[in-house]
């Protein structure tokens, strides 16, 4: 038995009586927001129980033992690594991925349209009268996706963005102010965006005249907070 329910955050699966969430909430607003989504359907139906396991930072053989002990009959994951996909898969339970974190996904997997992240990113940034465009991102399936929404809609607009994509902050910075300002960032991230700011913040850069800097994610405590 299978019951599908829509909600705010997304289409959730909730597979039969007793079902784990494998979400890492204390990291990751989007997984308070799917978790959320989740506690809503539940509450409007009442039919079903959610057991809630961080398997993000905790040793992924601990998943068998919840499983044999609170009966579970199905599982929405935030498999961001294949080792959790792969000890999701294992169960031979009914699951769902709610990451976007890998490339391929040999789960059934419902998440942000992040190539719809990308383009408005994209629009915000056009609107601001801006010169030049960077993109931040990381190793990521979501990243490449949110990367080509945006490079995709600024070629629609005659416009182009650099990648200046690099591990070391330091690097990021450089390619940045080399570039011609006013400059519109677009980072993966609100908490890449925070770092981003800054860093360019102590090089003598203003934002918004020099930079202005986008993220994703709303987390309150890096948006609010500006430097």
């Amino acid at each position: 038995m299978v019951n599908l329910y829509s909600n705010s955050v997304g289409t959730i699966f909730i597979v039969m009586e007793h079902f784990l969430a494998l979400l890492p909430v204390g990291q990751h607003e989007y997984a308070r927001s799917i978790l959320r989504g989740i506690r809503s359907a539940v509450r409007d139906t009442g039919q079903f129980r959610v057991f809630l396991m961080d398997l993000f930072y905790r040793p992924v053989e601990e998943l068998e033992l919840v499983i044999a002990k609170k009966d579970i009959h199905g599982i929405v994951a935030f498999a961001a690594r294949e080792t959790i996909e792969s000890a999701v898969l294992n169960t031979g339970l009914p699951a769902v991925n709610v990451s976007g974190n890998l490339r391929k996904n040999a789960l059934p997997t419902v998440c942000v349209d992040n190539h719809a992240v990308g383009r408005q990113a994209a629009e915000h940034l056009l609107s601001r009268g801006l010169s030049s465009f960077a993109y931040v991102g990381r190793d990521t399936g979501f990243s490449d996706l949110r990367k080509q929404g945006f490079t995709q809609r600024l070629q629609a607009s005659d416009a182009q963005a650099d990648d200046v994509s690099s591990k070391d902050l330091q690097v990021v910075v450089r390619r940045i102010r080399q570039m011609e300002p006013p400059v519109g960032v677009f980072c993966v991230f609100d908490s890449l965006a925070r770092e981003l700011l800054e860093e360019l913040l102590d090089t003598g850069w203003s934002c918004p005249d020099e930079v202005a800097i986008l993220g994703v994610d709303n987390l309150l405590h890096h948006c609010e907070g500006g430097g």
